[in-house]
């Protein structure tokens, strides 16, 4: 009689509780909500070289990835890419164009740059609501032979 009583109890409050459950529907829209605020991109720059000379241009290939799989990224059509002065300024700054995360292009570096180490930065607008610490960076030298180097440590 004991545990015929312990059962029906437990069974009256088992009933009594509301569960949650949750559709397969609600679920995939949870999973789907999730990983759009997760959602990563990385950004890759090829150059063929990290040399030139002030005037020149430099042509690059541009690879976007998704962080989770490594695969093209289908979310970004357009790479930002930038080569910025030891102060943070821009020295050049172009749009290029990405089909299923690929793109490629070239800068123009002005003819009066001075001999001095470059960043060049890549990104996409994605990437921007994110750390910047995981745009693609590197440093370029620029050479102007009609120009003395600046005197300062490297980059």
């Amino acid at each position: 009689m004991r545990a015929f009583s312990f059962i029906l109890l437990f069974g009256l409050i088992g009933s009594a509780l509301p569960g949650q459950s949750l559709s397969e529907d609600s679920l995939r829209a949870r999973y789907a909500r999730d990983v759009e605020q997760r959602y990563q991109e990385v950004c890759y720059l090829h150059l063929p070289r990290r040399q030139y000379l002030s005037g020149e241009h430099g042509w690059f290939g541009v690879l976007v990835t998704s962080g989770l799989t490594r695969e093209a990224s289908p979310l970004s059509r357009v790479a930002y890419v930038e080569v910025i002065n030891r102060e943070g300024n821009p020295v050049w700054q172009g749009k290029i164009g990405l089909k299923d995360g690929l793109g490629e292009g070239r800068f123009e570096l002005p003819d009066g740059l001075a001999s001095d180490h470059y960043l060049l930065r890549a990104y996409t607008r994605w990437m921007r609501n994110g750390d910047p610490g995981l745009f693609f960076s590197t440093w370029i030298q620029v050479v102007n032979p009609q120009l003395p180097p600046r005197r300062h440590a490297a980059p």
